[in-house]
């Protein structure tokens, strides 16, 4: 394990994220869940819950992320890839 990043990874032990929350260009907040984000979240439960698989967290994730306009930065992209007006890719990838 190299030294620079022990005792800082995420929970599944993958410290490739640590460079990307430690970036300057990297802003988080925190959102509270309105109205017009449940009621997406819900829409695509509706929508893919039996299709794709899509879970409620997983729904009010990526209604919030579009309400927002942010990037969703996730491991599970295919949980994702599937909803429009979404923007989804790995954490630690380069994007290009």
């Amino acid at each position: 394990m190299d030294p620079r990043t022990a005792g800082r990874m995420d929970k599944t032990g993958d410290a490739r994220w640590q460079p990307l929350i430690e970036s300057s260009s990297i802003q988080t907040s925190r959102v509270l869940i309105s109205e017009m984000i449940s009621v997406r979240a819900r829409n695509l439960t509706v929508r893919y819950a039996r299709s794709r698989g899509l879970t409620i967290p997983d729904a009010l994730i990526a209604a919030t992320t579009i309400a927002t306009r942010a990037l969703l930065l996730t491991r599970n992209v295919r949980h994702y890839s599937f909803i429009p007006h979404l923007q989804v890719r790995l954490p630690y990838d380069s994007g290009e």
